[in-house]
């Protein structure tokens, strides 16, 4: 009889063990709270379907191709226009070493002149006294303005 018992005992906690592992196991079959009421669409009063994640998926990646599609028309617009400064920068490179080949005795001679008259008429740099330095100082308040003239233009 106490074996019976026993063996009823343990069958018991055995079914109960089975049926806590089964409901580890298994997803709720409980009902679910209800929930809130559905909304509705203001423009055409009926109920807006509440959109499965799938679809919002699909509209995401929708927004996605259609930012890549932008963003790849203007990666290809912006190549096309640094090709177009490349070229423009080659030809400005070649333009100033021809006007370098063509200018340069010329400007070496100017800067020589230029360094001359600084060197000699400048109150700053005379080393004579007297009426001299007053005739250099007043011979280079009229040229020196000129020479600036000169190379605002070029």
């Amino acid at each position: 009889m106490q074996l019976n018992i026993a063996l009823l005992l343990f069958a018991i906690v055995l079914f109960g063990l089975l049926i806590w592992l089964m409901a580890q196991i298994l997803p709720s079959t409980e009902e679910k709270p209800e929930s809130a009421p559905p909304k509705i669409s203001p423009r055409s009063n009926k109920p807006i379907r509440p959109r499965s994640v799938e679809e919002q998926l699909r509209d995401e990646i929708a927004a996605v191709h259609n930012k890549l599609a932008f963003l790849q028309g203007e990666h290809d617009r912006w190549k096309e226009r640094a090709k177009a400064l490349a070229t423009r920068v080659c030809e400005l490179e070649s333009a100033h070493a021809e006007s370098i080949k063509t200018d340069s005795g010329d400007r070496s001679q100017y800067r020589r002149l230029r360094s001359l008259i600084a060197t000699e008429f400048h109150p700053d740099h005379i080393k004579v006294e007297g009426i001299e330095k007053i005739v250099r100082t007043e011979i280079f308040k009229a040229i020196w303005p000129k020479v600036q003239d000169i190379e605002k233009t070029h």
